[in-house]
Formats: C-alpha cells, sequence, structure tokens
C-alpha cells in the first residue's frame, strides 16, 4: 500500500528513490528472481544494497525497496517485463539483465513480440551508458543488435553447457562489432 500510495502522490518516487544510485535491472520471462537475488547478493559484496526481496516487481514495489534503504549506493531491481520502459525511465540503471521472453505470457494475455518490440524501444532510449547483460542463445537478439547500435557494452553469457563463444565470423554481421 505504501509504495501505491506515494506513487499515485508523487509519480516521481522511483525516480526520486533511484537518484544517485547505481542501479541494476533484471528482468525475463523466467529466472528473474533467481538471478537478481544472486546479483544482489554479489552487489551487497561492494556495499548496501537495496532489493526488491519480496518479488514485487512493478513501479509500486520497487518504490517500497528503495525506500527501505535510502542510503545504499547500490539497487538490484527485479523488473517486470511489461514495465521495463517506465522503470528504465525513472531508475536510468547502469547495467540491464534481459534474459528470456517466452509464450508463458499468453496465458497472461500479453505476447512475447510485443514485450520484444517493447524491450527494443527501451534499449533504445538510453542516453546514458549502460551495460546489457544478455544470454547470447536467446532470442533476445534484437535487443542485442538495438543495444549495440545505441553504443552500449553488451557482454554475452555462455549458459546450457555451452563452453566458449562463437567465433565473430560466425555470427550475424549485426552482432559482430
Amino acid at each position: 500500500v505504501g509504495g501505491k500510495l506515494a506513487y499515485r502522490l508523487r509519480p516521481r518516487t522511483l525516480a526520486d528513490l533511484a537518484t544517485g544510485r547505481a542501479v541494476a535491472l533484471v528482468s525475463a520471462t523466467n529466472g528473474k528472481s533467481t538471478t537478481a537475488t544472486l546479483l544482489a547478493a554479489a552487489t551487497r559484496e561492494l556495499g548496501a544494497t537495496a532489493f526488491n526481496a519480496t518479488g514485487a516487481n512493478m513501479e509500486e514495489g520497487l518504490v517500497v525497496a528503495l525506500d527501505a534503504d535510502r542510503t545504499a549506493p547500490y539497487a538490484v531491481l527485479e523488473t517486470d517485463e511489461a514495465y521495463l520502459g517506465v522503470v528504465v525511465a525513472d531508475t536510468r540503471p547502469g547495467v540491464m539483465v534481459l534474459m528470456n521472453l517466452s509464450r508463458d505470457f499468453l496465458e497472461r494475455g500479453v505476447r512475447a513480440k510485443r514485450l520484444a518490440a517493447h524491450w527494443r524501444e527501451t534499449v533504445a532510449t538510453l542516453a546514458w551508458p549502460c551495460t546489457i547483460v544478455a544470454d547470447a542463445d536467446d532470442p533476445v537478439r534484437r535487443e542485442i543488435e538495438a543495444a549495440l547500435a545505441a553504443g552500449a557494452h553488451v557482454i554475452p553469457l555462455l549458459a546450457d553447457g555451452v563452453d566458449q563463444l562463437p567465433d565473430a565470423q560466425t555470427l550475424p554481421p549485426s552482432l559482430q562489432s
């Protein structure tokens, strides 16, 4: 209730609470809670870290997480896939972990293609340095391409038994940079 009320009274509450922090966002259909928990644990080695450990991953929940530790210089926020654009605009993350978009959303009335387009549009709006970490095997390739085109630093991850990145010559031309 607190985050919802704060957000209604002052729509810039999320932006205000994120200002001055190093913010990392984690978004995906599956695995974002686990990934965000691991990233928050690692980030705590650097210092106090605000984190939405309850999984409340829309604006109101993020407000509560940031308000709970106003002095933490770091924030790791699990972010609902459909809210990525708003959250990015308000928090200006330095890192985004964009994992998977799957058909699980069909059950909730949201199309994966629409979400992929939303992510592409969001990445294209980045006007500050932001590192995007994405599964190189995932169909998020268009998001990676958009990030590269926007000048973002992209870090590919190896997963599912893959032990080395492919040679640059085997990648699509848009990913060879």
